[in-house]
């Protein structure tokens, strides 16, 4: 069994490091392949072939697809006083917060939780300054995959997201990015009076897709909102319907970066 594990995973990296341009169906049935024969020889149990699809089902995700937008990142204010520090710490745990000066597009670096407690302890707020260590920034077009080799590169967890204009638009963490890959169970959506389901902008294809038994077309994007803004070549505004291969979705709530809320039913 030993002289097979070699042969299994050296063909499972090589092609991981094909073209992005080769085709998926070909590349998905070749790494399924792989694994199939790596479960039946005993070199990979039936989870970890699972977590192999995930990574290779999420690889060339964007950051902006799976990172904490920037409306609802959790930072702290460099020159803020012990007790408004101690109830954002207390009401909004996290294990590292953003730091900034006026607004979040002056990031001046990241504190972890431990030393917030330190200071909360010695009731020492002016010495937030002397624990930053400076920000890891990123694209949110980089990919998912090139972010986590980064993350293991730079020994970091936590990185600010910015668009081509140099703005924040958000944040992403080693958790986030383990959460994706791992996995979650398709979520239960609630439904209205008319039997629609009611979810996120965020709210990931697949899971639309297991739950309205239908096959979305695949393209550069991940969630549902990301499909529909393709599809329609702009973003939709509130209150407009599209139908797209037995879909049928509206927008309920949109800003200008994204869609935020949508409902969706099978279209018949």
């Amino acid at each position: 069994m030993s002289e097979e594990k070699p042969s299994v995973f050296k063909a499972i990296k090589e092609i991981f490091r094909k073209s992005p341009q080769e085709e998926a169906r070909e590349f998905t049935e070749e790494i399924t392949e792989l694994i199939e024969e790596g479960e039946d020889k005993g070199l990979l149990s039936p989870e970890e072939g699972e977590i192999i699809i995930n990574i290779l089902e999420v690889r060339n995700v964007p950051i902006r697809e799976v990172m904490v937008p920037r409306k609802d990142i959790v930072a702290l204010e460099v020159n803020a006083d012990f007790e408004k520090i101690k109830e954002t710490i207390l009401q909004k745990p996290h294990t590292r917060y953003p730091v900034y000066e006026k607004d979040l597009d002056q990031i001046v670096g990241i504190t972890h939780i431990k030393d917030l407690f330190r200071l909360c302890k010695n009731d020492n707020p002016s010495g937030l300054k002397e624990l930053l260590r400076a920000p890891y920034i990123i694209p949110e077009n980089l990919k998912l995959i090139d972010l986590l080799t980064e993350f293991r590169k730079r020994r970091e967890q936590i990185a600010l997201v910015i668009d081509e204009s140099g703005v924040i638009v958000g944040l992403v963490t080693l958790i986030d990015l383990f959460e994706e890959i791992l996995g979650e169970e398709t979520p239960v959506f609630p439904r209205d009076q008319e039997g629609w389901y009611i979810a996120d902008g965020l709210v990931r294809i697949d899971d639309v897709e297991r739950i309205l038994k239908i096959k979305l077309p695949r393209g550069p994007y991940e969630t549902i909102s990301g499909f529909i803004i393709n599809q329609a070549g702009r973003i939709p505004e509130k209150g407009e319907r599209f139908r797209f291969d037995g879909l049928h979705v509206e927008v309920l709530s949109a800003d200008e970066r994204r869609i935020k809320k949508i409902r969706f039913r099978k279209d018949i």
